[in-house]
């Protein structure tokens, strides 16, 4: 299986935050459409859900170049991506960024 490389781009703006500056976060995802929050879901979680992609993805995915594969339901059989939904730190952000 061949390892794709990617180099991190430099932008003329800040966009990775502190998962405690939500007005940093707020700013950023208005005027650009995204913000990046770091060390936000531990990685023993991010660890589950990419497993359970995995298994959700494994009847029908067939990777090839440029292919997408998704799950429209894959919230309802993912208990981790569900559990997101009790989890603070989240939903801080979830919250302020629609409310």
């Amino acid at each position: 299986m061949e390892t794709k490389t990617y180099t991190k781009k430099s932008l003329p703006y800040i966009y990775e935050f502190d998962l405690n500056d939500l007005d940093g976060i707020n700013g950023c995802n208005n005027a650009h459409g995204f913000a990046v929050v770091k060390s936000l879901i531990p990685l023993e979680v991010i660890e589950k859900l990419k497993e359970e992609v995995r298994q959700v993805l494994a009847a029908t995915c067939h990777p090839s170049d440029g292919a997408a594969n998704v799950s429209g339901n894959f919230i309802e059989v993912s208990p981790t991506l569900a559990g997101l939904l009790t989890y603070e730190p989240y939903m801080k952000i979830v919250r302020s960024l629609y409310t």
